[in-house]
């Protein structure tokens, strides 16, 4: 049997974090950056304004670092800019099984998690959350079903990506080493990249919203 790129979505109460005390709605993430040396992770996270009441407490209490901004969209939904901590968390679980991480949502306490993984990577991947995490529900689906709608090249910079390292931390190669790969620019690979990225994004929330 051959080792398939599957798509993995991920139900689970993390107990202890931030995201099991924010149980009264849902909570979308617009993506993250991490520094494991640091111990943080800055989260650009969508939530409405008794939320945010909830984040504050959370502040105090130390399960979250800090709150760096908030900013008003609209429709009671804000844009919260805020740091948490890297260890123990569930993003440092999975980046340490070397699996992408696409997105994450917070549903009324449960954490939602979009990954690409290889087949034989989900087995163990899944002990080893087990341990931290108690998981509601998993599906795997096969990738192509999520990517009929990007490009040839799209694809093929997505799956250089991922294969020579780049979603890794610290990235194993650049976007110019790719851009050499490819024998195209640089901004090139860039735009292929980022077109790609939010196209795979679109594809969750899309199928979240229905399933909703």
């Amino acid at each position: 049997m051959s080792n398939e790129l599957k798509y993995v979505t991920i139900k689970a109460k993390h107990e202890g974090c931030w995201t099991s005390y924010a149980n009264n709605s849902i909570i979308l993430s617009l993506g993250r950056t991490f520094n494991p040396e640091k111990n943080i992770i800055r989260a650009f996270m969508i939530m409405d304004k008794n939320d945010i009441k909830t984040i504050y407490t959370l502040k105090i209490q130390g399960k979250i670092k800090d709150v760096l901004n908030i900013s008003y969209k609209g429709r009671n939904n804000y844009v919260v800019d805020m740091i948490l901590p890297y260890k123990n968390s569930t993003l440092e679980m999975l980046n340490n099984k070397d699996v992408l991480v696409l997105d994450m949502t917070n549903a009324k306490g449960d954490e939602i998690w979009n990954i690409v993984a290889y087949s034989d990577q989900i087995r163990e991947m899944t002990k080893d959350l087990s341990t931290e995490l108690r998981i509601e529900q998993m599906t795997i689906t096969d990738l192509d079903d999520k990517l009929d709608n990007l490009s040839s090249e799209e694809l093929k910079t997505i799956f250089l990506a991922f294969n020579s390292g780049y979603y890794e931390y610290p990235r194993k190669t650049t976007i110019k080493a790719m851009a050499n790969m490819l024998k195209v620019k640089e901004s090139t690979v860039v735009y292929h990249l980022r077109r790609g990225e939010r196209k795979v994004i679109n594809n969750f929330i899309s199928s979240y919203i229905k399933k909703d």
